[in-house]
Parts: C-alpha cells; sequence; structure tokens
C-alpha cells in the first residue's frame, strides 16, 4: 500500500466498498456530496483510480 504521511496530513488508498462506507457514515452534506463525486470518478475511470 502506498501511504503519503505529513504532521497534518495522511493519504492512503481505500476499495470503493470502502469509500462508500464513508459516504453512508458521514453526516456532513457537503462532504458527502464530495466523497460521492470521488467515488463517482473512480467508477468512471478505473484506469486512473
Amino acid at each position: 500500500m502506498i501511504k503519503i504521511e505529513t504532521k497534518r496530513l495522511l493519504l492512503y488508498p481505500i476499495s470503493d466498498e470502502e469509500m462508500q462506507k464513508v459516504i453512508d457514515d458521514e453526516k456532513d452534506p457537503d462532504m458527502k456530496k464530495a466523497y460521492s463525486e470521488m467515488l463517482q470518478g473512480c467508477l468512471d475511470n478505473p484506469e486512473n483510480q
């Protein structure tokens, strides 16, 4: 797994299923929308995921 970590940021890949769980559990509507757009981008372009 590729992981990028700094003092203020941690980036790591998650599966589409894990992302859907994040979306389902998110309470903030703006974040839910942003995460949904990210997931849709991954589903539309799996070669760039």
